[in-house]
């Protein structure tokens, strides 16, 4: 952003796949594309679910960080369950 003139930070801001069947539909409405390597990770088992959508946090968080990026805007939509996960599994390592 910097190199195309843009003078401030950017946060960029991650929303956690807490449904994604709910995801899907968003992303319809709002013409987002979710890659196929990230909805091929989901299924029907909720607690399964729940897991893959922390590896996919990780995997985003790691990789905003190598380019850059310190500090992140999380949706929380009141799950905080999931974040407080988050955030424990990312200051265990």
């Amino acid at each position: 952003s910097y190199k195309n003139g843009i003078n401030i930070e950017i946060t960029p801001g991650i929303m956690p796949i807490y449904n994604i069947k709910n995801i899907l539909n968003m992303s319809q409405r709002c013409g987002i594309k979710i890659p196929d390597n990230i909805k091929n990770k989901f299924g029907d088992d909720e607690n399964e679910n729940f897991k893959k959508s922390l590896d996919v946090c990780h995997e985003q968080l790691d990789y905003l960080t190598q380019l850059g990026y310190k500090s992140f805007h999380f949706y929380t939509l009141n799950r905080y369950k999931f974040i407080k996960q988050l955030f424990t599994e990312r200051t265990a390592v």
